[in-house]
């Protein structure tokens, strides 16, 4: 399980003991990586402090996928000045070269999208990491909206997590990687199960006619599938 940023809506030390006391419930593993929110005390040493969190960056590989967890927050100043620093960026592009050599799908995970990093060239440089090493995945926090974009080769993805968004209910997002196929749902924390994600290579037109009939059984929101090079997207038509 990650956690986008903004763990805490101030970044006190008793909203993370809050937090903690909600994550002891859930059997799976924690990933937590901070926001601007995490950082309005002028640090982020409460976010630190807190059981859930762990210094980073990190890497972790998973079934063959290698996931990297960013601070871009704690390099800036606060708010929305997010950077990833020159330490930072020379350990992803390690980490991008060597997943890469041994054939794995890398995935990042960071609380904004590349082109709101702040530092000078951060945004050009970061773009071509993901782009030179065939990044599948970018998952992120900070709009809190769900949202999916393409840039034609990765998938970056943002999750209604949070409970001040206008847009509907708070939730969580699935996401599976199957032979390079990227599947992304939202599940809202009021929404009924049972819940499915199809993580599976089939050809688009089988993806159109199934999601239709599928979401029109489980009362499904949104359900997205995408290759490396192109992203296909299955609204429920009674929504």
């Amino acid at each position: 399980m990650v956690l986008p940023g903004d763990n805490a809506d101030h970044g006190l030390p008793a909203q993370y003991a809050l937090a903690s006391t909600a994550l002891k419930m859930l059997s799976t593993p924690i990933h937590a990586i901070p926001g601007d929110h995490d950082m309005e005390q002028g640090g982020l040493d409460a976010f630190y402090a807190a059981d859930f969190t762990e210094p980073l960056p990190k890497a972790l590989t998973v079934r063959g996928i290698h996931c990297l967890f960013l601070d871009i927050s704690g390099p800036g100043t606060g708010g929305p000045d997010f950077r990833v620093g020159t330490d930072q960026a020379s350990w992803v592009e390690l980490e991008l070269r060597k997943a890469k050599e041994r054939e794995e799908t890398s995935v990042l995970f960071m609380h904004s999208y590349p082109d709101d990093l702040k530092g000078d060239g951060e945004t050009e440089a970061f773009n071509r990491l993901i782009a030179t090493h065939d990044v599948a995945f970018v998952d992120m926090g900070h709009t809190h909206y769900n949202e999916l974009a393409n840039d034609g080769r990765t998938i970056f993805a943002a999750t209604r997590s949070t409970g001040q968004i206008e847009e509907g209910p708070a939730g969580y997002s699935i996401v599976t990687l199957d032979g390079g196929v990227v599947s992304w749902r939202f599940k809202p924390l009021d929404d009924a199960f049972p819940f499915v994600v199809m993580p599976t290579q089939i050809r688009p037109s089988m993806v159109r006619a199934r999601c239709m009939r599928w979401c029109s059984a489980i009362g499904s929101s949104k359900l997205s599938h995408a290759k490396p090079r192109r992203r296909m997207d299955c609204y429920d038509p009674f929504v």
